[in-house]
């Protein structure tokens, strides 16, 4: 199957490393509407890219829209293919987002936050798979195959949630090494000595339940030692109110309910 390629970012490079040579499912060519990135991809690739919508190839079996949550719904509009399967990546949105250029629609997302510094190995990376119809949850499913032996098929709720799951276990822990870096640069600490913890973090958690492996002095309820950090943070109002809610949090959950 033929395969256009909508976008020229992360998500479009990675898609591109992992279908080339691929003898099933072929990238035929790239639409890059920022010239760079149109020439960086024409060159590392060997594909034809175009910046204009009127020369995107009209007879490709499938459209993959590689882009920005938020710009898929717009260039969908532009694109009028309505035999061909239509596939966006966003997690977190219906299938029907790009239904503005045809009535087979499907996700394939990727549970990884993907960078051209950091594709994942190939059996590694959970690809989730959603579709409008059974026609293009299996044609969907089968391009997802070609790029991970780990791929699962979810409804849009179920995607939805997992997005939630997503942005708390990533986004919102990197947000906290964040803070602590900046606190670390702020007190001239080398941050780097929170390394081993973190990654004994990450490693705890494949073995046994982040509920289980739960410590600290919101987990004993300490209020001594979190009232003397919440001082620390005193100069960092916002960060004080990251601090409160999350212990508040821990604190409830490990609470026992009154019997």
């Amino acid at each position: 199957m033929n395969i256009v390629v909508i976008g020229a970012g992360n998500l479009a490079h990675y898609f591109c490393t992992a279908l080339t040579g691929n003898q099933q499912f072929s990238i035929i060519q790239v639409y890059a509407r920022n010239p760079v990135q149109a020439q960086y991809f024409e060159k590392k690739f060997r594909l034809s890219v175009t910046g204009t919508p009127e020369n995107i190839i009209q007879d490709a079996d499938i459209y993959l829209f590689a882009v920005n949550d938020g710009a898929i719904e717009e260039l969908a509009a532009l694109i009028q293919r309505p035999k061909a399967l239509n596939i966006h990546c966003a997690g977190s949105q219906a299938t029907e987002l790009t239904a503005a250029s045809g009535k087979n629609n499907a996700v394939i997302w990727p549970i990884y936050s993907i960078t051209k510094s950091t594709h994942p190995a190939k059996e590694n990376i959970p690809l989730i798979v959603d579709g409008n119809n059974a026609a293009a949850v299996k044609t969907a499913l089968e391009l997802a195959s070609e790029i991970s032996e780990n791929v699962r098929v979810l409804n849009f709720e179920q995607r939805r949630y997992l997005h939630l799951n997503a942005v708390l276990v990533n986004n919102f822990t990197n947000h906290l090494m964040a803070i602590a870096e900046q606190i670390s640069k702020e007190q001239q600490i080398d941050y780097d000595i929170l390394m081993p913890i973190i990654e004994q973090t990450a490693q705890r958690v494949k073995k046994q339940s982040p509920g289980e492996n739960q410590t600290g002095p919101a987990k004993r309820n300490d209020t001594a030692t979190m009232r003397a950090q919440l001082e620390l943070l005193a100069q960092h109002p916002k960060w004080q109110e990251v601090y409160r809610s999350l212990s508040t949090s821990i604190i409830e959950m490990y609470t026992e309910e009154p019997t």
